[in-house]
């Protein structure tokens, strides 16, 4: 039933409530290229819609963590000859969304005290990523060619560092440009 809004049937009183569910993330970040480093970091405020519920006796409210990463990048230009370099060797590392987890509190409205037992916790994935590239190019004003050449080839490995089970946390990727 594409396009219809979805019910929750499992609220607290039991009774379905429409929502229309949706995730955002606001983020700002700065960035600072220092001889062959390059430096990064960011601020991302994260929140997700449709986990609010309130009636008569309960309000349900969901944080809105703060979260951040921070990368380094160190590059490498080398050239055949002594022209400007046309080849690259890249190696970076960088840890995404540390920060707090999602926790919903469940509140009794009618005695404004909090209900025992009534608090979730969703922990976002925290990664660390190392990433190597090779990057060749030509360049037309040099070779004499109408258009120039550009070859990359990149591996990522990528951890989830908070994962409660060893199995699934490592990610491998390979791709070429």
């Amino acid at each position: 039933n594409c396009g219809e809004p979805l019910t929750r049937t499992a609220y607290l009183d039991g009774l379905g409530r429409e929502f229309n569910p949706y995730e955002y993330t606001i983020s700002i970040g700065i960035a600072k290229k220092i001889g062959s480093f390059s430096i990064g970091a960011s601020v991302k405020r994260f929140d997700r819609s449709g986990a609010y519920y309130q009636d008569a006796l309960y309000k349900a409210t969901v944080t809105k963590p703060m979260l951040f990463d921070l990368g380094v990048q160190y590059t490498h230009g080398f050239s055949s000859n002594d022209d400007a370099p046309n080849q690259f060797v890249s190696a970076g590392l960088c840890f995404q969304n540390a920060g707090e987890d999602i926790k919903t509190e469940t509140i009794d409205i009618a005695s404004r005290q909090t209900l025992a037992r009534y608090t979730t916790t969703i922990r976002l994935p925290q990664y660390l990523r190392i990433g190597l590239a090779y990057q060749f190019q030509t360049r037309a004003e040099i070779d004499d060619r109408l258009m120039p050449f550009h070859f990359l080839i990149a591996f990522e490995y990528r951890n989830q560092a908070n994962a409660k089970q060893s199995a699934g946390r490592d990610y491998w990727g390979l791709g070429f440009e």
